[in-house]
């Protein structure tokens, strides 16, 4: 998928969208006055605790993306994205937003690391708040469900209301920076929207014994009940398999009687630890990825942190995982080496050198490190999977 943007053309905003767009970069440099901070990074806070999150900000106040369009531009979001600090989650996920269109600009990537942190940073701390009473706990976790459901309600308000339509984002070509502009705030609010259900279903999850039974909410229940919006079994919200990922992720060569909690741990914490890393990088949203279903993500997820690390590289590299580390968040190849040194649990130099030998023109030792030899099977393996799915 190609965006295009280009300068505008004479005529090609109505007279009412251009004094909005005059009165939006009136309000924004107003706000931008009164306020010596960096307006992209300040944020607000929400569900009763002390955590400052960017909710608020997105939707009614510095951050919001049809302003910032036009007072920021790509290098910034890449200078931003190049230093983010992602917060690091304290339980296991069981739900992730799996959308087909990946974030087509730099500006998009950053929002979305933005509102990842958010609900990370919601459900860690609300996981902090177990320690107090239970009373306290029960109320701030209803507190949290209320609010999150309240910004459903706007989100879905807003997105009405400035024409941020879904289908916007999946087309081709746009004419115009304020094109570009339209279909970056339809992709942020659109994202937004589905991370508010996500972390709203993972609370349900993660804290049931504190939810009255009848207080329990589906997708389904939320798309109909609370934001009047007809659900589709199209969204893009999908449920993690868990005991699917435990069981599946095991290797015939650690079927060990003795001990199967012990083989089933070592498993999910090798499954956790790929996952974790690379979900900050979109890995789930790379084409070859998200055109697979659910169960064929699991099976090649299990090819790549079960076989050997030449072949995980290499499988890396063929599903453009690689090329995108590179090019969609400008990491340097040693930064790229250190990524999947952590995913693995390796030392960097083996995937310095397994990384090279991909290169036909490398001079790197091609009897040590051996990815370039599993080219040929990784393509094998992943179509036998696309084939079944």
């Amino acid at each position: 998928m190609v965006f295009i943007c280009s300068l505008s053309r004479p005529g090609s905003i109505s007279k009412n969208a251009e004094r909005e767009r005059i009165f939006d970069l009136f309000t924004f440099s107003i706000m931008s006055l009164t306020n010596i901070d960096d307006p992209v990074i300040q944020p607000n806070s929400i569900v009763g605790t002390e955590q400052k999150y960017n909710f608020h900000e997105i939707i009614y106040g510095h951050l919001r993306p049809w302003l910032t369009g036009a007072y920021f531009r790509e290098p910034h979001y890449i200078d931003l994205l190049r230093n983010f600090v992602r917060t690091p989650k304290n339980s296991s996920p069981h739900y992730q937003i799996s959308r087909s269109e990946a974030p087509f600009t730099a500006k998009i990537k950053y929002y979305l690391c933005l509102i990842d942190n958010d609900t990370t940073g919601m459900i860690n701390q609300l996981i902090k708040e177990e320690k107090n009473s239970k009373n306290l706990i029960a109320y701030k976790i209803d507190k949290s469900r209320k609010e999150l459901i309240d910004l459903l309600v706007e989100i879905q308000a807003l997105i009405e209301q400035r024409k941020f339509a879904d289908e916007n984002i999946c087309s081709k070509e746009v004419y115009s920076d304020a094109d570009c502009n339209q279909k970056e705030c339809a992709y942020i609010f659109h994202y937004l929207f589905d991370a508010c259900v996500c972390c709203l279903l993972e609370i349900q999850v993660d804290f049931a014994k504190f939810i009255p039974q009848n207080d329990l909410l589906t997708v389904g229940d939320i798309y109909n009940m609370i934001v009047k919006k007809p659900f589709s079994e199209e969204q893009f919200i999908r449920e993690i398999d868990v005991m699917e990922t435990d069981a599946g992720l095991i290797s015939p060569s650690f079927q060990l009687k003795k001990d199967e909690s012990f083989v089933r741990q070592y498993a999910h914490e090798k499954y956790s630890t790929f996952m974790d890393e690379v979900e900050f990088y979109r890995f789930d949203q790379l084409p070859k990825i998200s055109t697979l279903s659910s169960v064929p993500q699991n099976r090649l997820i299990r090819k790549i942190i079960e076989n050997p690390l030449p072949y995980s590289i290499a499988m890396l590299s063929y599903l453009g995982y690689l090329d995108s580390l590179h090019k969609s968040y400008a990491l340097s190849k040693v930064n790229i080496y250190l990524h999947i040194a952590k995913a693995f649990h390796t030392d960097v130099r083996t995937v310095k050198g397994n990384c090279l030998v991909l290169n036909p023109y490398s001079k790197e030792d091609r009897g040590k490190y051996q990815a370039d030899r599993y080219l040929g099977k990784v393509e094998k393996d992943y179509q036998a999977i696309l084939e079944s799915s």
